[in-house]
């Protein structure tokens, strides 16, 4: 690996890049942005979601499979009402595990989705990928290294960054969740080595300067031998 491209100021440029990026495949055809969905979730309760944001969510998310295909659309409504619900009672400061928890939903990795894009401060994504990026076990593990590593009070200093304007729906939970997704995969280093702009390597940079000393870089610094 390259030390000039394996550095955390282009992982978390490539988690932020990723985070706020509007197109899809190299065809040209376009995929809906985490912006997308959040405006979608923002307009009515859960309860009245149109059942083609559900799916369309689903499918962008990779979840879809954990729904069997003759299930009633309806019914895919009710999950995101159910894990709304939850997730609506949520404090920021409330630890990751005791969220985390609070989500008993046969389907985690989708609930753990559907929640981020409700209520997404002091919360992050579960998948396999993430997972794998921090040595967890299963979904209760992965909350609970997340919280031994300060992850809700280490976003809250992040989050004074311009750049990460929740009005645009930019947050920095979900850069740390991409680049954990980054890592988590055997194309990692295909990832790290891929284009970014002067404003994303400025971000990567600027990020880093926060977090640079938390015990999850410390993590990813001796597992993936990450450049500080």
């Amino acid at each position: 690996m390259s030390n000039c491209s394996y550095t955390f100021q282009r992982l978390w440029a490539h988690g932020f890049k990723e985070h706020r990026k509007t197109t899809g495949p190299s065809d040209g055809s376009e995929d809906p942005s985490d912006a997308h969905f959040f405006v979608g979730f923002e307009n009515g309760e859960a309860s009245d979601l149109p059942p083609e944001l559900c799916t369309s969510f689903l499918t962008q998310y990779q979840v879809v499979r954990n729904f069997p295909k003759n299930d009633p659309q309806n019914a895919r409504t009710e999950f995101f009402r159910d894990v709304f619900q939850a997730a609506s009672e949520w404090k920021e400061d409330t630890s990751l595990a005791d969220k985390a928890q609070s989500l008993n939903f046969r389907q985690q990795s989708a609930a753990s989705k559907v929640a981020f894009f409700f209520n997404p401060r002091g919360w992050t994504i579960y998948d396999s990928r993430a997972r794998s990026a921090i040595d967890a076990k299963n979904f209760e593990d992965f909350y609970n290294i997340l919280d031994g590593y300060n992850f809700i009070e280490n976003v809250k200093k992040a989050r004074k960054l311009p750049i990460l304007d929740e009005k645009k729906h930019l947050y920095p939970e979900r850069v740390i969740d991409k680049a954990l997704f980054i890592l988590g995969g055997t194309d990692n280093y295909k990832k790290l080595t891929g284009e970014l702009s002067t404003e994303e390597l400025a971000f990567g940079e600027t990020f880093h300067d926060i977090l640079k000393d938390t015990k999850l870089c410390n993590k990813l610094h001796d597992k993936f031998g990450l450049q500080k």
